[in-house]
C-alpha cells in the first residue's frame, strides 16, 4: 500500500513544498504584500474551482471509476462545468471595487479541466505529476518577478496560472480521448442541483484552507494575512496528503480496513507536524516560513493540532460519501463551518490576533471529528484509531529527548523525526507494506 502512496507523496510532495519555499523566498524579500496579493489571487482562484466542481467532481469520482460510458458520462459533467463556468465570468465586473476579480475571467480555463478523471480512471500518478506543474510554474514565475519588481508578483502568477491550466487541460484531454472544449448548454446546469449537498460538502472543505482568508481579509492587516496564508497554505499542503492518501486506493475506500490505514497514515503525518511546531517551533517556522514569522509561535501550533484532529477520522468522510450519506455530510460540514466562523469573530474581538484564525479553524475541525464519529457509528473503528494514536504518540519521545539534550536547532530536529518515523514504520512494516485484500473480513 505504501509504495503506490509514496510515489503519488513524491510528486504532490514536491510540489508544495516548492509552495512552501517560494512563498518564504517572497516573503524573505520583504514583500508581505505581494504575499498577501498572491494569498488572495490563490483564495479566490481556488473558490471558483471549488464553485465549478460543487458536487460534480465528486459525483464524476463516484460515476466514472465504474460506469462503463464513462466517456459520455465525463462530456455531460463537462458540458455543465462549462455552462457555469461562462455564467461566472460575470463576477469579473467586481474589479471595479477590488482588481484580484479579475480572476473571475480564468473560469472558463478552470471548468475545462477534467483531471479528477484521471484520478477516477486509475491515473494519479499522471494526475499528480500535472498537479506538480501547476503549483511549480506560476509560484515560480511570481518568484522570478519578485526578486526585481515586487508589485508585479500577484498579477504574474495569476497569468501563469490560467496559462499551465491551459497547457495541462490539453494534456489530460488527450490522455483520456476526450473532448478539449464543451458547448454551453442552460439545460445541464440542472446536473448541479441534483448534486448541492455534495457540492456544499465540497465548499466546506475549502473553508477548511484558504476559504478562511475570506474573512480573516476583513479582520487583518496585510503583513498580518501574510503569515495567516502561509500557515493555510502548508494545512492545505497537509490536507492535500490525506486526499493523495485516499485517491490512490478511491474505489476501496469503503473497505474498512483501507480507511483505517489511510488514517494511520494520517496520523503519523499530523503527529509530526503538532511535535515539530511544539518541540522546535524555532528551527520549524524558520525552515518553513522564515526567520521573520517566529513571534507567531502559538499560530503554527494551532496548526499542528487542527492538523492531527483532521487526520484521525478523515477517511470516514470519503466513505461517507461513497456511501451516498449526503446530505448528513452536509448538515455536519456547515455546523463545523458556522462554528468555525463564530470562534473566528469571538477570538478576533478577544484578541485581536492571527492566531485567532488557527484557534476557529482547530475547533472546526474538532466539531467535525466528533460528527463524523456519530454518523459513521464505528465503535470498533473509533477504538482502533484512538489507540493508534496513543501508541504513536509515545515516538514523540525521540524528538522530545533531542531537543532538551540540543535545545531547538535545526539538525536534532531533522534527525530526531526521521528517527521516529522510521520507528513508527518498523512497528507497523506489516501494515503499510502488505496490500490490504479488499475481500477479507475485518
Amino acid at each position: 500500500m505504501i509504495f503506490r502512496i509514496g510515489l503519488l507523496f513524491l510528486l504532490t510532495g514536491a510540489a508544495h513544498l516548492f509552495a512552501i519555499f517560494g512563498l518564504k523566498y517572497i516573503a524573505g524579500q520583504g514583500d508581505l504584500a505581494g504575499v498577501a496579493g498572491i494569498g488572495k489571487a490563490e483564495a479566490l482562484l481556488q473558490f471558483l474551482i471549488s464553485i465549478i466542481g460543487f458536487g460534480m467532481q465528486t459525483e464524476g469520482l463516484r460515476t466514472l471509476a465504474f460506469a462503463s460510458d464513462w466517456k459520455a458520462k465525463l462530456d455531460e459533467i463537462q458540458t455543465a462545468r462549462l455552462t457555469l463556468s461562462w455564467l461566472l465570468v460575470l463576477g469579473a465586473v467586481g474589479a471595479v471595487y477590488d482588481s484580484s476579480f479579475w480572476c473571475f475571467l480564468a473560469a472558463p480555463v478552470l471548468g475545462s479541466s477534467c483531471d479528477y478523471a484521471l484520478y477516477a480512471r486509475g491515473k494519479p500518478v499522471l494526475a499528480s505529476t500535472l498537479a506538480l506543474f501547476r503549483v511549480v510554474f506560476p509560484l515560480g514565475a511570481a518568484m522570478a518577478v519578485a526578486g526585481r519588481v515586487p508589485t508585479l508578483a500577484p498579477e504574474t502568477f495569476l497569468v501563469a496560472f490560467v496559462g499551465v491550466y491551459v497547457i495541462t487541460n490539453l494534456i489530460i484531454s488527450k490522455t483520456l480521448g476526450a473532448s478539449t472544449w464543451w458547448p454551453a448548454r442552460r439545460a445541464s446546469l440542472s446536473l448541479y442541483i441534483k448534486t448541492i449537498p455534495v457540492g456544499v460538502i465540497n465548499l466546506g472543505y475549502y473553508f477548511f484552507g484558504l476559504g478562511i482568508l475570506f474573512f480573516a481579509e476583513f479582520l487583518f492587516a496585510e503583513a498580518e494575512l501574510a503569515v495567516v496564508y502561509m500557515a493555510l497554505k502548508f494545512y492545505v499542503v497537509y490536507r492535500g496528503a490525506l486526499r493523495v492518501i485516499q485517491q490512490a486506493y478511491v474505489n476501496q475506500m469503503n473497505h474498512p480496513l483501507v480507511g483505517l490505514r489511510a488514517d494511520q497514515i494520517s496520523m503519523v503525518i499530523g503527529l509530526v507536524l503538532l511535535g515539530s511546531a511544539s518541540l522546535f517551533p524555532q528551527s520549524f517556522i524558520t525552515l518553513f516560513f522564515g526567520q521573520q514569522f517566529t513571534g507567531h509561535r502559538a499560530l503554527f501550533v494551532g496548526l499542528g493540532a487542527a492538523a492531527l484532529v483532521a487526520g484521525v477520522f478523515n477517511s470516514f468522510s470519503t466513505t461517507a460519501i461513497l456511501q451516498k450519506r449526503d446530505l448528513p455530510m452536509m448538515r455536519l460540514i456547515v455546523a463545523s463551518v458556522l462554528v468555525s466562523i463564530l470562534v473566528l469573530i469571538i477570538g478576533y474581538w478577544v484578541s485581536p490576533a492571527p492566531e485567532s484564525v488557527m484557534i476557529a479553524l482547530g475547533v472546526g475541525e474538532v466539531v467535525m471529528a466528533v460528527g463524523l464519529m456519530k454518523l459513521m457509528d464505528d465503535s470498533s473503528g473509533i477504538r482502533e484509531r484512538l489507540l493508534y494514536l496513543l501508541g504513536i504518540s509515545a515516538g514523540l519521545l525521540v524528538p522530545a529527548s533531542a531537543r532538551y539534550l540540543f535545545s531547538d536547532s535545526l539538525i536534532p530536529y531533522l534527525s530526531s523525526f526521521a528517527l521516529m518515523g522510521g520507528l513508527i514504520l518498523v512497528v507497523n512494516y506489516s501494515k503499510f507494506i502488505h496490500p490490504v485484500k479488499t475481500d477479507e473480513s475485518r
